[in-house]
């Protein structure tokens, strides 16, 4: 597996053109705009010329990627003939509806060089009122056959939020691992939203509980040893932005990362942008969260900082459900781990564990019960 701190992430949004309008996209202000080849050539060249880093990860983003196929298949092209000594990933998340014979060739001589997520938000009935009735459109086995070991990324809105557990079961029998994420910067429900999204972790829980040999989804694979003592809690940042993350928009110009550029309609600002930069390479997470003090739960804790920073002018001004969605996926993280140790048959979270880890893990438990 790459080690992150030593890998840097470059996302180039190729196109901000979509076909799709999905019901929570957080873009704002798209136009039909896509990237110039020449210019995103010159800045990979620049980021991958960095000697701090061992690899790279090229994301290339949108819009809807396939939007751009030409673009895409140039730039990839082009860093695979020019530093074919590195170590550099392409990745590519797509709705999966716009290949074409010619993209479906191309990915099929390539998919050794490429990871593909699709994006896929649960069965057929969600899926179409998240994504335009696009559930038809998209030819899984071809994913799936290519691509088996990638999870597909799934988005929970508030309208599909009762459905969360019946959905992931759905996207599992089509053949795939799931990444299921809640919808950022929407209208959630408060006064229903949390029980709602209780007992739908509960059930999920349940599953892998019947299911010892199954790899907990990354929505609960929150291990409490983390939280094993509260007063070792390291305040790093919630991700890389700014420092091993970079983004570039279809003009070229440099954020710290894509959710930095979720309003397409706001002017580039350098020295703001490069403000920011000097934020993120200086401050830990607590200095930019302030408000997470004490919070038990900072290690995994998921601020946006980009999001932040579009919607609300600050890079620690968080939407207030994603603290009550965390600790509650936190607490059903708790309970599942508590639950297999009592069990005890050999489950997939707690294989290979030492005594000493195996102490952590029922400290943290205990810490999540005692002070949430």
């Amino acid at each position: 597996m790459r080690d992150s701190q030593k890998a840097k992430t470059i996302f180039v949004i190729i196109t901000t053109k979509c076909n799709l309008r999905c019901t929570y996209c957080y873009e704002r202000g798209k136009a039909k705009a896509t990237a110039s080849v020449a210019t995103m050539k010159e800045r990979l060249a620049a980021e991958l010329a960095d000697a701090n880093f061992d690899g790279f990860d090229v994301v290339f983003h949108g819009g809807e990627p396939f939007s751009a196929f030409e673009v895409l298949k140039e730039l990839s092209e082009w860093v695979w003939k020019e530093y074919p000594n590195r170590d550099i990933r392409c990745l590519i998340t797509t709705n999966g509806t716009l290949l074409t014979d010619e993209s479906r060739r191309w990915l099929e001589e390539n998919h050794n060089k490429l990871l593909v997520t699709l994006s896929l938000d649960g069965g057929r009935e969600t899926h179409n009122k998240n994504r335009c009735n696009s559930f038809d459109l998209i030819d899984f086995a071809f994913f799936r056959r290519h691509w088996p070991e990638s999870r597909v990324k799934m988005t929970i809105g508030p309208e599909s939020l009762g459905k969360m557990f019946d959905d992931i079961q759905e996207i599992m029998a089509l053949g795939f691992r799931v990444n299921p994420t809640l919808a950022m910067e929407v209208d959630w429900n408060m006064e229903e939203a949390p029980d709602v999204f209780s007992r739908e972790l509960e059930k999920l829980v349940q599953y892998y509980i019947d299911h010892p040999e199954m790899e907990p989804c990354p929505m609960l694979s929150l291990t409490p040893a983390l939280l094993a003592y509260p007063e070792r809690i390291p305040h790093n940042k919630a991700c890389g932005a700014g420092t091993n993350v970079v983004a570039y928009d279809v003009a070229g110009n440099k954020y710290p990362c894509h959710s930095f550029i979720s309003d397409f309609a706001i002017p580039y600002n350098a020295q703001e942008e490069e403000r920011l930069f000097c934020r993120l390479h200086s401050e830990d997470g607590l200095s930019l969260s302030p408000k997470c003090k004490d919070c038990l739960i900072f290690p995994h804790c998921e601020p946006c900082y980009g999001m932040n920073q579009s919607r609300r002018g600050d890079m620690g001004s968080f939407d207030p459900a994603v603290c009550v969605f965390n600790k509650i996926k936190v607490k059903a993280a708790a309970s599942m781990y508590g639950r297999m140790l009592l069990d005890g048959r050999g489950y997939y979270p707690l294989r290979n564990l030492d005594e000493q880890q195996k102490h952590d893990v029922i400290q943290g438990i205990m810490n999540v019960q005692n002070l949430l």
